[in-house]
């Protein structure tokens, strides 16, 4: 390939990579966190029985997922509340299991609030979508992360990750209730892994600084051209 064939190439290149970038929304205004957790379950109470046809009990894996936007936040009443919004919320157990959020779950921040800071998020009390569970009448599913030492949040703003461990409480609340039953399947069980899950790299973005670099490598092709 000769030289001027390569600058064409480059140049083409970067122009390409440039025009796809262009077309990937902003993200300039948004700042979406999405948050990978799981544990294995302890006790857990099969009073309706849902979760023990499901296949779910004591020793059973389950991993979830939650997302948030840091930029937005949702209103209750007439008040704004920092850090309050509606998220994405899913579990899956094993066996195939799902329970995925449609309702209006939560997310929200309390900073030194009872001698803590608190990081909440949940479904409910909603109606979720099920896969492989029997539906309930109303399910409550809670995502609790607290520090005692309140050294976690300076604020009530929802923050841009989270890790374990910075809390000294981490759990995860379940009760799924039957409408004129006192029964209850539920469970309370600490999380294993929280993690925050990479945002991906475009895929223009490669494209586009091997763009850059070749023409780099014609800027200075063409400097030694002038000064030679």
């Amino acid at each position: 390939m000769t030289f001027q064939a390569r600058i064409t190439r480059c140049a083409i290149g970067a122009a390409m990579a440039l025009s796809m970038l262009g077309s990937i929304p902003s993200t300039a205004n948004a700042a979406p966190v999405t948050i990978e957790f799981g544990g294995v379950l302890g006790f857990v109470s099969n009073g309706l029985g849902n979760l023990f046809t499901a296949g779910i009990g004591t020793g059973t894996n389950f991993t979830g997922q939650f997302s948030y936007d840091t930029s937005t936040a949702s209103t209750s009443g007439t008040a704004t509340i920092p850090g309050y919004q509606t998220i994405e919320f899913n579990i899956a157990f094993d066996g195939g299991a799902t329970i995925s959020s449609t309702g209006n779950p939560v997310a929200s921040v309390e900073n030194n609030v009872g001698g803590r800071d608190r990081f909440i998020a949940n479904i409910g009390p909603s109606q979720p979508t099920y896969n492989g569970i029997l539906p309930y009448d109303l399910l409550r599913i809670s995502l609790h992360l607290s520090d005692t030492t309140e050294s976690v949040f300076s604020n009530n703003s929802l923050p841009d990750t989270l890790v374990l461990s910075d809390f000294n409480s981490v759990f995860l609340s379940y009760e799924g209730i039957m409408a004129g039953s006192s029964a209850r399947d539920s469970f309370i069980v600490g999380l294993t892994s929280l993690n925050e899950v990479a945002v991906s790299v475009p895929a223009a973005l490669p494209l586009f600084l091997s763009g850059l670099v070749g023409l780099g490598i014609v800027a200075r092709h063409r400097k030694k051209q002038i000064s030679g």
